[in-house]
C-alpha cells in the first residue's frame, strides 16, 4: 500500500499552478513590476490540470490550428473540432508572447436472511435470530471495504499533504495562460489588463524554476470534506457491551464555513466476545453527523461532534446468530491539527447511544465508548 501510495503521490502532482479568479482580479490592479512579488497559487494535479506543458514533436502548431493574435500580443487558441476528434490548439511558444527563449508553453487543451423467529419492534428498531456465521460474514465483507477505504484515505492524504497551496513569487514577465469561454490566450502577467482578468475564469502559471514558494495558506475547511479514521470501540453484544472492537470510520460532507461541518458517516467496528459466548460480534452504523470546531491557539483546533442515525448489530453464539437494529444517538469532543491547507490530523473521542439486544424498545441502549484517530482532507 505504502508503493503505491508513492506512485499516487509522484503521478498526481502537476507542475503547473492555478490562479484563482479573484485574484487575477487583484493583480491587475497592482503596478504590472510588482505583481509577480506575492500571489496566491494552487498546485494542479495531474488529474483535471490544464495541460500547458505538451509540445508538438517538431515544436510547431498542427497545420489547420493557426493561433490568432489576441490583447497585448498574445494568442487566441483555437477550440475547433473536426471529425468529432479534438483539433490541435497549442499557443504559441511563451518567447512568441515576451521575447525569451522560454519553449515548452505550448498547450493542448481537452475537456478536462434468516430463519428462525424474528420479533418485530415496538419502539426504536428490531432484533430476531438469523442464521449461523451472518456476523463472520459480515466481518469478512467489512474488512474488504476498510481495507479500500484507508487506501483510498492514505492516497488522498499522499497527494494533499504535498499539494502546495499558498504565496508564491514568480518574475514580472512571467508567462500567464488565461483560461476563459471566450477563448485562452497567453500573456506576460505584467501585461495583464483588468479586462482581461474580468473575463478569465481562472489562470495557469508553469514552473520552469521560476516559482519561489514563499509559504503555505492556514487550513481551510471551507468546501467539501473526506474524513478517514482507524480506532477502537466497545462492542455492542446480547448481553449489553464486550470487549474493545476495531473500529473505523469514513465520512464526506460539506463546510460552509471554517467552523462548521455537515457530513454523512458511517463506522463499522468488529472483533469477538471473550466470555461463554465467544463469537464474531459484528456493529455498523451510517448517521447525519454535525462537527463544530470554534477553538483554535495556533494550528490547534478543538470542538465537538453530534451525529444521529440507524445502528445494526450482529453476534455469532454457539446455537445462533443474533442480529438486532435501531436509531442511534452519539456525540463527543473532536480535536485537529493542521498539517497543511488542506489535510488536518484528526483525534475523536465519544460515546454512542445503540440499540440493546433485543432492541425492542427505545429504552433499550447500550453505550458504547469509542476512540479514533485519521484525517480530514479538505
Amino acid at each position: 500500500m505504502g508503493l503505491g501510495c508513492l506512485f499516487v503521490l509522484e503521478g498526481c502532482l502537476s507542475n503547473t499552478y492555478q490562479i484563482s479568479h479573484a485574484e487575477l482580479v487583484r493583480l491587475a490592479q497592482r503596478p504590472p513590476e510588482s505583481r509577480g512579488e506575492h500571489l496566491r497559487a494552487l498546485q494542479q494535479t495531474s488529474v483535471g490540470a490544464d495541460d500547458v506543458g505538451s509540445e508538438e514533436e517538431e515544436g510547431t502548431p498542427r497545420e489547420g490550428t493557426p493561433g490568432t493574435p489576441g490583447p497585448s500580443g498574445s494568442v487566441t487558441l483555437s477550440t475547433e473540432h473536426e471529425g468529432g476528434a479534438p483539433l490541435a490548439h497549442r499557443a504559441a511558444h511563451a518567447s512568441d508572447v515576451t521575447g525569451h527563449n522560454s519553449s515548452g508553453y505550448g498547450i493542448s487543451r481537452h475537456g478536462v436472511s434468516g430463519h428462525g423467529e424474528s420479533k418485530s419492534s415496538s419502539g426504536s428498531g428490531s432484533g430476531g435470530v438469523l442464521g449461523g456465521g451472518k456476523a463472520e460474514d459480515a466481518i469478512v465483507i467489512v474488512a474488504i471495504a476498510v481495507v479500500a477505504a484507508n487506501g483510498v484515505g492514505i492516497a488522498l492524504a499522499a497527494v494533499e499533504g504535498s499539494r502546495f497551496d499558498g504565496w508564491v513569487s514568480v518574475p514580472p514577465d512571467q508567462p500567464l495562460l488565461l483560461i476563459s469561454r471566450n477563448g485562452d490566450q497567453w500573456l506576460p502577467l505584467a501585461e495583464l489588463t483588468e479586462r482581461d482578468a474580468a473575463t478569465a475564469d481562472h489562470g495557469v502559471i508553469v514552473d520552469r524554476a521560476s516559482v519561489q514558494r514563499l509559504g503555505r495558506a492556514p487550513l481551510d475547511r471551507k468546501g467539501f470534506v473526506y474524513e478517514v479514521e482507524l480506532g477502537a470501540a466497545t462492542l455492542n453484544a446480547v448481553g449489553g457491551t464486550r470487549d474493545l472492537g476495531f473500529a473505523c470510520r469514513t465520512g464526506v460532507g460539506y463546510f460552509p464555513t471554517q467552523a462548521l461541518g455537515l457530513l454523512f458517516a458511517d463506522q463499522v467496528a468488529f472483533g469477538s466476545s471473550h466470555d461463554r459466548n465467544r463469537g464474531a460480534i459484528f456493529n455498523g452504523r451510517i448517521a447525519a453527523e454535525l462537527e463544530f470546531l470554534p477553538v483554535q491557539a495556533g494550528r490547534f483546533h478543538a470542538g465537538f461532534y453530534g451525529e444521529l442515525g440507524g445502528a445494526l448489530a450482529l453476534q455469532d453464539l454457539p446455537d445462533r446468530s443474533h442480529g438486532w437494529s435501531g436509531l442511534f444517538v452519539g456525540g463527543g469532543f473532536l480535536a485537529q491539527i493542521d498539517w497543511t491547507t488542506r489535510l488536518a490530523l484528526n483525534l475523536r473521542g465519544g460515546i454512542a447511544a445503540l440499540p440493546a439486544h433485543p432492541a425492542s424498545t427505545l429504552l433499550q441502549r447500550s453505550y458504547v465508548p469509542e476512540l479514533t484517530v485519521g484525517i480530514s482532507v479538505y
